[in-house]
């Protein structure tokens, strides 16, 4: 089954890194070229000598791979779970394929069984993410996800994927559970482990979401780099265009309001900061702005 298994990665990276080295392509493109790859693998497959189950399997995962859900994937998993339900290998790509069409009670199911079976990263990060876009999700569960990250990393220190997932869950827990800098930071040395897999150097979300921390961080030079090598990679990436341009008008009025001195009179500005100072409530950082003025 690994002459199979290889066959898939080496579709599976040629996917993930389809817009990179394609630039300007479309969605529409890039499905149109993974239907027709997937035509000559599928006939590769049928030339393997393997069990049904193992069949059924590759061929699932074949079909599964891209973003968008293939119900002819769902079938064929089904088929090779039942064949086989202890190979936890089926439950995961069963569990990734039905996320796809926004069934996430059942991925999580899928995921759950799996790691009943075995203790496995692909299981336990997914499952961390599944957590993460319940309808309602309670702190403790945000922390549960991050829990569940650290341990993927755990099984497999070198894994680029998995630390890309633990950046993700700090950088929910971040949002979801109070805005501690803290988090963030931890969330950024999870980042940069993962950049050492070029696969995720590939995704423009990893970008997108380095961006986002280090904007929070006040770091809008780096925030913007990375917005921008998101977008050099998929430039149809909607999100990140906005977050981009409105980063760029953000930083564009701030420095024109410090220019004209936020549009006050010099003896304005005094008059607020004597107010202000009598009701004790003047720190000596904003005292300090006048001298600029």
């Amino acid at each position: 089954m690994e002459d199979g298994h290889n066959v898939i990665r080496i579709l599976a990276r040629e996917e993930a890194f389809y817009f990179r080295n394609n630039s300007g392509a479309t969605e529409d493109e890039k499905y149109d070229w993974l239907s027709s790859e997937l035509e000559k693998l599928s006939d590769d497959l049928d030339k393997l000598n393997l069990d049904p189950h193992q069949n059924k399997y590759l061929k699932g995962c074949a079909l599964n791979i891209g973003n968008k859900y293939n119900p002819k994937a769902e079938e064929i998993l089904i088929d090779a779970a039942k064949m086989n339900p202890t190979m936890y290998e089926i439950w995961n790509e069963l569990g990734d394929c039905i996320w796809k069409k926004g069934d996430k009670k059942g991925a999580r199911n899928c995921f759950e069984r799996a790691l009943n079976q075995q203790r496995n990263k692909v299981s336990l990060r997914n499952l961390s993410i599944v957590m993460r876009q319940q309808e309602s999700v309670s702190n403790e569960e945000i922390e549960e996800s991050v829990k569940i990250s650290k341990e993927a990393v755990t099984l497999d220190v070198t894994d680029g994927t998995s630390w890309y997932i633990l950046g993700n869950a700090y950088l929910a827990q971040f949002f979801l559970c109070g805005q501690a800098s803290n988090v963030l930071k931890c969330s950024l040395n999870a980042y940069s482990k993962a950049s050492a897999d070029e696969k995720v150097l590939s995704d423009p979300d990893y970008h997108y979401n380095k961006g986002i921390v280090f904007k929070y961080l006040d770091d809008y030079s780096n925030a913007i780099a990375y917005f921008s090598d998101a977008i050099s990679i998929h430039p149809q990436f909607t999100e990140c265009l906005s977050e981009l341009n409105d980063l760029k008008d953000q930083i564009t009025k701030t420095c024109t309001l410090i220019k004209n001195k936020g549009k006050l009179k010099g003896k304005n500005i005094a008059l607020m900061l004597r107010k202000l100072k009598e009701k004790n409530s003047v720190p000596e950082s904003i005292e300090s702005i006048h001298d600029h003025f």
